[in-house]
């Protein structure tokens, strides 16, 4: 094989690999994934651990697991994801709040709820801004969820 049928093969394999990472696996850094792997285990009480993690992976559709890496913040006894637009996972959150959230690799099933409360919300962004280190001016908020233990 020579010049354009190997670069078609090399093009077809890349596709067909970048398929397989989106649908069947864990998501890769802006690449979703599928369902989660790890054992679940309660909420805790207190979501002050999860100050050390950065990214967390974020499971949504359990009929049809899509994951994703996002940045989150806990906040007493709940655990908060915020989003500056409407991507898919906060509409599937809309549609159907049970989820499942890995942190530090453990998964915990947890019930998704849409924060309306300026106040919350306001108290949810100052933890953004304090965690991430992001100018809160340019903080803009779509849509906050409240992340509860089941």
């Amino acid at each position: 094989m020579h010049g354009r049928p190997r670069e078609a093969l090399l093009v077809a394999a890349l596709v067909a690999a970048a398929a397989f990472l989106a649908t069947a696996c864990e998501p890769l850094y802006i690449l979703p994934g599928g369902e989660l792997s790890g054992t679940e285990h309660p909420a805790p009480d207190d979501w002050t651990f999860a100050e050390a993690e950065q990214v967390v992976q974020l499971e949504v559709r359990p009929a049809d697991p899509y994951s994703v890496n996002v940045w989150g913040v806990g906040v007493g006894r709940h655990f908060y994801l915020g989003s500056s637009s409407a991507p898919k996972w906060t509409r599937a959150m809309e549609e159907d709040p049970l989820v499942r959230l890995r942190v530090a690799g453990r998964i915990y099933p947890l019930s998704a709820a849409l924060v309306t409360d300026t106040a919350e919300i306001d108290a949810v962004v100052a933890a953004y801004v304090a965690k991430y280190d992001v100018d809160p001016a340019e903080e803009q908020v779509a849509a906050m969820f409240r992340l509860s233990a089941r």
